[in-house]
Order: C-alpha cells, then structure tokens, then sequence
C-alpha cells in the first residue's frame, strides 16, 4: 500500500512540474559598431531598453507575451519573434545592419527567417524608382518572382508550425498590398500623373478579408496591408467633406471592434483637430471607439485642441536660429499676418510643396504677411538644412526650430506630422491651427478674404 502511495505522490508531482510555464525569455547579444548605448525591444503593449556594454553585449530576461516584436539600435530596426522559454542569442554589425543579423540558441530559426525574408525582399526590389517604374506586366513578373523566392525560403527551414503558417500569410498579403500601391507609385517614380492600371491589371489583384482580427495582431504585413486599403478610402473621398469626415466614412467599412478601434485611434490626432468641427469629431470619437481605454487619452487631446482654435492667443517660438543671420522670435513678426510652414529637409510631402509655395510668397511679395518655414530637422542635419535652403532659393524667413519635434512652439501645435501649416494674424491670433497648403486653392481664397 505504501508503495502505491509513494508511486501516485511521484506522478502527482511530475504531472504538476510539467504544468509549470516558463513565463520569461533570455535575449543576449553582440553588437558590433554600435551606435547607442541601449538595444530597445518594443511592440505596441510592450517595450524595454537592455544596456549595451563598452564591450558591444548585452543579457536580459524579458518577461513577455508570446508573439511578433522589433529591436531598435539607434535608428536601425529589425523584426522579432519572441516565444517565453528561449534563449536567443543575436549577433551584429551595425555597420551592415540587415546583412549581417545572425541569430542563435534557442528560437533561432524563426529569427533567422525574418531576417532572411526581409532581405530578400529588400535586395530583390532594388531601386524603389526603377522597381515601380515597371510597366504592369514587368511589375506583376517582379512581385510574383519576390513572393515565390520568400515562400520557397520559407518552405525549406524547420519552423514552428503557426510561425510558419503566419509567414506564407504574410508573403501574400505583401503581394497583395504592392499591387494595391502600383498605380499611385508608378504615377510618382515614371512621373506619369494620369497614370490609370488597366482591367488585366486589377483581375491580378488579390482577395482578402479585410477584417481578420487575428492577423491583425499578429502580422505587420496584415496591418500594413489594411493601413493600404485605409488610406486609399480616405483618398477617395470628395473635396467637399472635411478630413475628419472623410476618416469616418472609411472606418464604414468595418464593424465594431479591434480593427476598426485601431484605425480610428491611429488616426485620433487627425480627427480630433482645432477647426468648427472640433467638438463633433471628438463626440463622434468618443461613441465610435470601442476601446474606452482610449477615451481618456481622447479627452486630452480634445483639451489641447480647445486652445488652439481661431482667436486664441498662438503659442509662441523664441530665438530660432535664422537662416539669414542671427535669431527670430514670433513676437519680432507681429503686426503682420505669419503664414508657417513646418518641414524638414527629408520630407518629401514638403518639399513639393515648395513651388506652390513660392508662388504665394511671390503674389503677395511686400504685402501685409510675413512667409516663415521652420525646419524640425535634427542637430546633425543643421548643415543639410544650410545647404538645401541655399541650393533650393528658399524665399521668406528660414528658421530653424531649436529642439526639432521636442521645441515648445511644435509640441504646443501638437504636430506630429509634416508639413504643417499655421496661419496667425498681426496681433498674434490664431486664424487656423492647420491651415491649408500652399498647394490648395483654399490658402488663396483665405489670403483674398483677409485683404492681406
């Protein structure tokens, strides 16, 4: 009898120590070249900064949630798959970011295949200008080619079965997202601005469902995919509805719930803006979004917008470096009408904007308004900015923004994307907040309203 006792006791206790989960993972690492003092692993819900040593390693244990992550080193990021009991070991070259990332220990593989896919992809697109430049059938060729060669390599490594499963997904929604964006690229990169696909060309597109939760929380690719399909619905809107209005009639597409939630929460700073429709989108908001962990963040921001709407005092900048010589404050431009422009040498949205934006400095040249661009370029891009000022023949008063996107003037805004355009008037009144581009007809009829 005692033995069978002792026997039930030892099986209780194995059957016990085999329930026990391992709820963290061991990432250590070489990095060589490093350019910062810390390796940061991140998702959405989830973020740590592990120490760098002088010596190039790093050791942690993450206590995670199973699923997709990035790495950032300075300004290089990588994708991640992170499962709790693994060690993963990553070796690394600055120098040669993507071609070098090698992983090791336990959960290498999948690793290793996401660094693989993406470079394959990468060096097999080459030259985005000559990539999108292709005619339809050269374009459809290159993407079916990509897709085969990352399936292939897919195929062939031993991988976690649902790892797998979710990257020959993603092969295809990669796929399916580059013919998504070929019209609009192809008009920009082969400058054919009237550039419309043929109907051979759309039956290759391919089918999808727009509202798979579980991709979404899991695949990058899904996500991007949908972002896609977002924005080209919101494109399509007509000119006589407001932006705001525009984003909602897009989310129409999908029910209540994860997705549409994270499309209207990406998008909260667009549609929360300092204009007459302000108090409506941030009703609207408030009763579209599922997610009420959301609203109070909604709420906030709905605060700050309050005060920038027409006719309240304009948040001020204070000794931004000029262009021209010595520094400028707002306060040196009152008593006249301030149009701004925020922008930074690598935008490219701003930067076509310049032409129109010469235009309208040119028509209303001695007139009653001051043109300032203010540059939210980084320290080490201040000789570019030099440069591209001269190179360019910027007109108006050039600035340069004394902390780039952390200056008081750019937070106050709540800028958070460029360019941006502000317009005050001489006593040092907010007009608009997020006033229209030199590009639209809208900047002159306000202009010509104004009697500037």
């Amino acid at each position: 009898m005692k033995k069978i006792i002792l026997i039930f006791s030892v099986l209780v206790l194995c059957a016990c120590a085999k329930q026990e989960q391992i709820n963290y993972l061991v990432f250590s690492g070489t990095i060589i070249n490093s350019n910062s003092d810390s390796i940061i692993v991140s998702r959405k819900d989830f973020r740590k900064a592990i120490a760098i040593s002088e010596k190039g390693s790093f050791y942690d244990t993450l206590f995670i949630d199973n699923g997709y992550y990035s790495f950032r080193i300075g300004r290089e990021s990588s994708a991640l798959f992170l499962q709790n009991g693994k060690s993963l070991n990553l070796n690394i070259n600055i120098e040669e970011f993507d071609e070098s990332i090698k992983y090791s220990g336990i959960g290498a593989a999948e690793n290793n295949v996401l660094a693989s896919t993406y470079l394959v992809e990468e060096v097999m697109m080459g030259d985005p200008t000559e990539f999108y430049s292709q005619d339809e059938n050269q374009f459809i060729s290159s993407c079916k080619t990509i897709k085969d060669s990352i399936v292939q390599l897919i195929n062939n490594q031993k991988i976690d079965a649902n790892f797998k499963a979710d990257q020959l997904n993603n092969a295809k929604y990669n796929y399916a997202r580059q013919l998504l964006i070929y019209p609009t690229y192809h008009r920009h990169y082969a400058d054919l601005p009237d550039f419309k696909v043929s109907a051979d060309f759309i039956s290759n597109q391919v089918e999808f469902s727009i509202n798979d939760e579980n991709a979404f929380k899991n695949s990058s690719s899904y996500v991007d995919l949908i972002n896609t399909v977002f924005e080209q619905k919101i494109n399509e809107a007509p000119d006589s509805i407001s932006y705001s209005q525009a984003i909602f009639n897009a989310t129409e597409e999908w029910p209540n719930g994860l997705i549409r939630d994270e499309l209207l929460n990406d998008m909260a700073a667009y549609i929360i803006s300092p204009n007459e429709e302000l108090e409506t989108m941030y009703q609207f908001l408030i009763n579209a979004v599922s997610d009420t962990s959301y609203h109070a963040k909604y709420t906030v921001l709905y605060q700050k917008m309050v005060l920038l709407q027409k006719g309240n005092p304009s948040p001020s900048f204070v000794d931004y470096e000029n262009h021209a010589g010595g520094t400028s404050s707002l306060k040196d431009l009152l008593g006249k009408y301030v149009y701004i422009d925020v922008w930074a040498t690598w935008c490219g949205p701003c930067i076509r904007e310049i032409p129109a934006l010469k235009e309208i400095e040119a028509a209303f040249h001695n007139k009653n308004i001051h043109f300032v661009s203010i540059s939210v370029d980084r320290e080490n891009d201040h000789e570019t900015w030099i440069k591209m000022v001269k190179d360019k023949e910027l007109n108006g008063i050039q600035l340069f923004a004394d902390q780039a996107w952390e200056s008081d003037f750019i937070r106050a805004y709540e800028i958070n994307s460029i360019p941006r355009f502000i317009l005050i008037d001489p006593s040092g009144k907010i007009i608009d907040a997020d006033a229209a581009r030199p590009s639209s007809p809208k900047l002159l009829e306000l202009l010509n309203e104004l009697k500037i």
